[in-house]
């Protein structure tokens, strides 16, 4: 089906389309998610997209944003990656068809936890520039004041003091070349503040003490 929009001339019932033709148009479904196998949207006005709230729910259009296991198979096989990263999905699901691409693909997959870093290897060089407070956040004061040009390559990796993985922002700008800088050289190129989030794990016998602050200040009111 395309589009699924509302008549702007209308503000009854009459705006929406006549549903029943969809059924008739299908012999032998029992429903509208029988009847259709997508739904598919041109553009996001009103006039095509204004009904589908009500055809869902009213309805009850059953149908998933989400493309199943032969879809993301289908999609794998037709672009041929070289590494697939499963990133939302449940984990026995993403862990089945991390089998299935490496098995039946031949490709690598992953499906990394929350805060896991994948390190995907590369044959392509790409000459990135670095700013010189990236560089002396990396080197130690011996190197900084001698004349020799600093080593931070090692291996594939970038180091910084102490053997530590060196950490910065990499910038990408159109017609630019790509360079490596520090956060607060990047918050002064974007005009903004730092910006902190802090969490703090409540106890239950904490909740109930916010829970009965808001029930006093809700009854004072």
């Amino acid at each position: 089906m395309f589009d699924c929009g509302m008549h702007m001339g209308h503000h009854d019932s009459q705006r929406y389309p006549d549903f029943a033709r969809i059924l008739a148009a299908a012999p032998g479904a029992a429903d509208f998610t029988s009847a259709i196998s997508c739904v598919v949207i041109t553009h996001f006005h009103l006039d095509h997209i204004g009904a589908l709230p009500y055809f869902t729910e009213i309805h009850q259009l059953s149908f998933s944003p989400h493309t199943d296991s032969k879809g993301i198979m289908d999609l794998t096989e037709f672009l041929s990656p070289n590494h697939v990263i499963l990133v939302h999905g449940e984990k026995p699901q993403m862990a089945f068809l991390k089998d299935r691409i490496e098995s039946e693909l031949g490709m690598s997959c992953y499906y990394p936890a929350n805060n896991e870093t994948v390190s995907i290897p590369t044959a392509h060089n790409l000459k990135i520039n670095a700013t010189d407070k990236f560089i002396s956040s990396c080197t130690t004061p011996q190197a900084r004041d001698g004349l020799q040009e600093p080593n931070l390559i090692c291996g594939d990796h970038l180091y910084g003091v102490n053997g530590e993985l060196a950490e910065g922002i990499l910038l990408m700008e159109k017609s630019r070349a790509p360079k490596i800088l520090c956060e607060d050289e990047l918050l002064q190129l974007l005009g903004t503040e730092r910006h902190s989030v802090q969490f703090e794990p409540l106890l239950s016998s904490r909740i109930e003490e916010a829970q009965s602050a808001i029930v006093d200040d809700v009854a004072s009111e």
